[in-house]
Parts: C-alpha cells; sequence; structure tokens
C-alpha cells in the first residue's frame, strides 16, 4: 500500500490552507498527528510526500522519519521518497524522485522513481490517480488504467521480475531493454516505441545461432528471421501482421532468447531498501 501525502495536504500550503482555514503556524499539531494516524491505522509500505516547499525542520520532518523508521509499526518494511524539505530531493531518502518525469539517461547506483515516462534505468515509475471527493474514479483516469492493465496482459513479462541490462537503450534505433535471467540464462526483451516497418536494425543484442526471436502477445511458433551484423547488433525482419492479430496497440516488446551475452552484472543488487536503524534522523544520516 502507497500512502501518497500530497492527497492530505503535507507541503502542498495552499491546499492545506483552503481544508483548514487557519494561519500556516498552526498546523504543526495537524499535520504530525494525521501523519502518525495515517501510518497506525493503514501500515504503509511507502510512503511518498509530495512537495518540499519550506525547510524540513518547519514540517518536523526528521522527527517523523526517526520514529517511522525506528517505532512506527512498519519500521522493518517502510521506504520514502525524497521530498522532505528544501534541498532533499534527489540527495536524501529512500528512493529519489528528483523531479517529474525523471530520467537519468543511464544505470543508477541509487534506487529511484519515474513520474510517468517508460523508465529502463532500474526505477520505477509512479502513476498518480487521484479519486474525486465522493471517491469515484474520473473516466478518463478509469481508462488509463484500463489501457495500461491491458498492456501489462500482453507485455508484463517484460515488465515483472526483470532488471536492467547491459545496455539500457539501443545505440541504433529507439529501444529500451530489461532481462530476466532464469537457470543461468537471460532473456532480454525489447520495448519498442514505434512499431517498425520491414526490417528493425538494433545495435545492442549479440545473436547467436540458436537465437530465438518472438513478439510478445503473437503466435511465439512464429520466430522472427534475423541477420547478425557483421560488426555486432542484428537485422530482424519484421512479418506483415494483420491488424487483428497485432497484440497491443502501444509499445511492442520483442522476446530475445539465447543472447552472446555481455558482460552484465547483477545491478539490482544496488538498489537497497533505505533502513537506517536506531539513530536519531537528520538529513546529514539520510544516505
Amino acid at each position: 500500500m502507497l500512502i501518497n501525502l500530497k492527497s492530505y495536504g503535507l507541503m502542498e500550503t495552499g491546499k492545506l490552507q483552503i481544508i483548514i482555514g487557519t494561519h500556516r503556524n498552526s498546523w504543526h499539531g495537524f499535520i504530525t498527528k494525521e501523519l502518525y494516524e495515517i501510518v497506525n491505522n493503514y501500515k504503509p509500505e511507502v510512503v511518498w510526500s509530495d512537495g518540499d516547499s519550506g525547510p524540513d525542520t518547519y514540517w518536523k520532518s526528521t522527527e517523523f522519519l526517526a520514529w517511522l523508521y525506528n517505532e512506527s509499526p512498519v519500521k522493518d518494511t517502510v521506504v520514502v521518497n525524497d521530498r522532505w524539505g528544501n534541498g532533499a530531493a534527489c540527495h536524501h531518502g529512500g528512493f529519489y524522485t528528483c523531479t517529474d518525469r525523471y530520467n537519468p539517461g543511464k544505470l543508477q547506483n541509487r534506487k529511484f522513481e519515474n513520474a510517468m515516462t517508460i523508465d529502463n534505468c532500474g526505477g520505477n515509475m509512479l502513476m498518480n490517480v487521484g479519486p474525486q471527493k465522493d471517491g469515484k474514479i474520473a473516466p478518463i483516469f478509469e481508462e488509463r488504467l484500463r489501457q495500461l492493465g491491458s498492456w501489462l496482459q500482453v507485455n508484463g513479462e517484460a515488465i515483472y521480475g526483470t532488471k536492467p541490462w547491459s545496455h539500457q537503450n539501443d545505440t541504433v534505433a529507439k529501444g529500451v531493454y530489461t532481462s530476466k535471467t532464469n537457470g543461468g540464462k537471460t532473456t532480454v526483451y525489447a520495448t519498442l516505441l514505434q512499431w517498425p516497418s520491414g526490417q528493425l536494425t538494433l545495435g545492442a543484442p549479440m545473436v547467436t545461432d540458436s537465437t530465438v526471436i518472438t513478439l510478445l502477445g503473437y503466435d511465439q511458433s512464429n520466430h522472427f528471421q534475423f541477420t547478425k551484423g557483421s560488426t555486432g547488433g542484428v537485422t530482424i525482419n519484421i512479418p506483415a501482421i494483420n491488424f487483428n492479430d497485432m497484440p497491443c496497440e502501444w509499445a511492442w516488446v520483442l522476446k530475445f532468447e539465447n543472447l552472446q551475452q555481455h558482460d552484465n552484472k547483477d545491478h539490482a543488487s544496488k538498489y537497497l531498501k533505505f533502513k537506517p536503524r536506531n539513530v536519531n534522523v537528520n538529513f546529514g544520516d539520510i544516505n
């Protein structure tokens, strides 16, 4: 369960003034009580603070975080983001969000979250859908959620349980890579944001005679033919697929099996959950 504190007014001063209708200096007790109540009653796995206007000392961020990690009912499982006061974003927190649509362009040593762009550098994607005051989800948001769900039904194999590959982007075509290792064999997934016509050349995959290339959601017995590049990479023959047989409307995923492996270390080991324990937290401690 994820609690987004923007919904409760933390660090969104204009909204909170409207809700409470009191002077800013009288908010501390309300905010502090509300935060503790949320954690104690709902036991979230992620506490996501949205906005960082003002110093952390005003919001008493470090006091709350110290309690959260050392005494709260979720102290052994919870993680937080990095928006807890001026200067904290992209420097301190369990995972970084930096700015909305943050895309570092290369693999990161620190776990981070991207607010709504496709990510392939080891981060998560955040999709924020806020219910209306009567609890209903607006139809346009419902449509997006259903579309995301239908895409994952076809291509979830390339998302769930995957890790960054040795290459995150392709040097020749617009494609992003993920990978999954099982029984010592690594399967690589290339997500294409544009449907290729006729042939597709990729610079990163190193094919072998036993390489198999298929399209997720399409007939898996239909192996795509390919030609190994003289200096690396591969050119794939894309068959003419009937419109009604297309597996999805957006972002198609090619699956590569039995590739020659690059030096692909276990990048996931870098992404350690932020777990300071039994300390008096200040932003110098949050690394």
